[in-house]
Formats: C-alpha cells, structure tokens, sequence
C-alpha cells in the first residue's frame, strides 16, 4: 500500500491537501523507518548471532542486503522530513523523489525478504525447537520494550501477510510469546488498523482522518 500511496499523490499537491504528505511522512519516519531498523539491528545483534551458534546462513545471492536496504530507507527518510519541515506545501521535488525510491525500495525489499523466507525457516526447524526460537524472540521484544512492540510487531506481521509465504507468516506468529500475542491482537493491531494506516493511506484519502490511538497508556 505505501506504493499506492505514493503514487496517488498529485504530482503538484495544492496546499489543501498538504496533510496528506505530512501524514505520509511522519508515518514512514515514525513507524516504517523505525520498525525496519529496529529489525535490522534486532537480527544483526540478536537473531542472526544467535543462529549462528547451530548452523551456517548463507550469504544472499540476488536481494539487496540490510546496508544497502537502510540506506535506501535513509534516502526517503530525508525526503519525507523535508516534507514535514515544509508543512507539506510546495513539496513537487519531494514527490518526484518519492516517486521514483518508493517503488525501487518496495521491488529490493520483497526480493530481499523472499531470499530471507526461503532460506530461514528451514534452517530454523532443522536446528532449532520452537520454544527456543520463541526465547530468543521474547528476548529480542525486552530489548526494545513495550512502545517498540507496539509499533513493530503490527508493522512487521502486516508486512509478513504481503511479502512472505502462508507458511513463513505462520512461523513467524507462532514464535511471539502468548502474553504479546494477546496485547498486539487485542490493542497493538487495533490501533495500528485505526491510527498508523489511515497515516500511511493519507494519499489515497478524500478527507483527513481523525487519529484516536487505543492504546496509548499500555506503552507511553
């Protein structure tokens, strides 16, 4: 959908709808900027060593690598702050950038991810119970806290449901601890559903969504 988004933003935006650029970009900044390097560092220093420790990754092949994946990232992010800097008018040149790395960004990262899913989940149910992986995923999740849970995991399984397999999302669910899965099922994805998408989705709207969060005392 960030895809779409972009590419219903009016190649001149009039000032009116600025708020569908700003709403854009605070949610690529705020959520899926932050979620994605959250997960970067969270395989580099955690997941990824932990593996290693039974069995071999390989190296990949054909999808970009988490460096050049980030610094992709690093790119719109720039772009989507210039936007907010500019109350979200007279951004042309920030919509054009947006046009041209948003798709490229989207294409590298399902290439990445289908690399990652075709690999991964087999090394994990050769070389590991899932209670184990459901150790190290708990450990991952204390790491960050409750505030990145919230703003992660929805990211991350909503992403998981679009660029992976049935089976790895399955995997994938099954290895969150029970007492998380009760708090994204029941507050997390709620609020990511109401709040953070109608965000992302702000291009393809007619009127400004009201933004009531759901959860903010369980994490702020």
């Amino acid at each position: 959908m960030m895809v779409q988004s972009v590419n219903a933003m009016a190649d001149s935006p009039e000032d009116k709808e600025a708020w569908k650029l700003t709403l854009f970009s605070k949610w690529y900044i705020e959520y899926l900027y932050e979620s994605v390097h959250e997960h970067h560092d969270a395989e580099e220093k955690i997941y990824f060593p932990w593996m290693i420790t039974k069995t071999t990754i390989p190296e990949k092949e054909f999808g970009k690598s988490h460096e050049e994946l980030m610094s992709a990232m690093a790119e719109i992010k720039q772009c989507c702050a210039e936007i907010i800097k500019k109350g979200g008018k007279g951004c042309s040149a920030q919509v054009a950038t947006l046009k041209e790395k948003v798709p490229k960004f989207d294409v590298d990262m399902r290439a990445h991810l289908k690399e990652e899913e075709e690999t991964l989940p087999a090394l994990m149910r050769e070389n590991f119970t899932q209670e184990e992986e459901g150790l190290i995923v708990e450990q991952i999740l204390q790491a960050g806290g409750l505030g990145l849970a919230k703003k992660f995991l929805p990211a991350v399984l909503l992403a998981a449901q679009e660029w992976t397999t049935d089976a790895f999302y399955s995997d994938f669910v099954g290895s969150i601890p029970p007492p998380i899965k009760h708090l994204v099922d029941k507050y997390f994805l709620p609020d990511f559903e109401n709040v953070v998408m109608m965000m992302r989705d702000a291009p393809t709207l007619a009127t400004e969504p009201k933004l009531k969060r759901a959860c903010r005392a369980l994490t702020d």
